[in-house]
């Protein structure tokens, strides 16, 4: 009798095994939180606003913080509304990440060039346009990499306070994130639904001295 009661036992122990077992088999792993990136900037200058072309000049600084050593955000970055790509200039401020006092990396890196807004003019000369700049990871989806404005800097965006753009009176930016998410894998059959990028736009709201504003709805 105690010889059945030992056998029944030892049965009951390898089915829970079992049961574990298959669970782990087909057990889906836990997907990994992003990287998050926080993200800034210097506007160092307005150098012109062009309404024919619907583009304007800037001079301003980027930079990024994050904690994850397998990535370098300042290196795979791109401004979705580049006006003539191929013509900005980009300049690192280091030669690498540089290691922050709470064990982070940093980079900041000087962006020159023209960006494109489509200004809509049909209330032209009291039309309201806004000045953005909309800057993306080329290399991550929001599965890998998310963007974050930096709440430890004095201020997410902000301008130089001697910018003077004939005119225009210049007000303060605002840096806003998003996800963005385009209608293509871009050929990618590895991807089998359509990534969602996170999207820092960067807007800069410029009222001339008569009183009426450049701001654009999508901001």
């Amino acid at each position: 009798m105690l010889h059945m009661k030992v056998l029944g036992h030892r049965g009951t122990v390898m089915r829970i095994l079992a049961v574990i077992l298959l669970s782990l088999l087909f057990m889906t792993p836990a997907r990994a939180e992003p990287t998050k990136v926080m993200v800034g900037a210097y506007v160092n200058d307005i150098q012109a606003i062009n309404l024919q072309t619907d583009s304007y000049r800037l001079d301003l600084y980027v930079w990024f913080r994050w904690n994850n050593p397998a990535i370098d955000p300042s290196k795979s970055y791109e401004f979705m509304n580049a006006f003539n790509p191929s013509e900005h200039v980009r300049t690192p401020s280091y030669d690498a990440p540089q290691k922050m006092p709470d064990g982070s990396l940093y980079m900041v890196v000087r962006q020159q060039g023209e960006f494109s807004a489509k200004f809509p003019l049909q209330q032209y000369p009291f039309d309201k346009q806004e000045l953005l700049m909309a800057m993306e990871d080329t290399a991550y989806s929001t599965n890998e990499l998310v963007y974050v404005p930096d709440d430890k800097a004095i201020k997410p965006v902000t301008l130089n306070n001697h910018i003077r753009l004939s005119g225009f009176v210049v007000e303060q930016p605002r840096l806003e994130v998003q996800g963005y998410s385009y209608p293509t894998n871009f050929g990618d059959i590895s991807q089998p639904e359509a990534a969602v990028y996170s999207r820092a736009v960067m807007c800069i709201p410029p009222i001339s001295k008569g009183g009426w504003a450049l701001r654009s709805p999508r901001c």
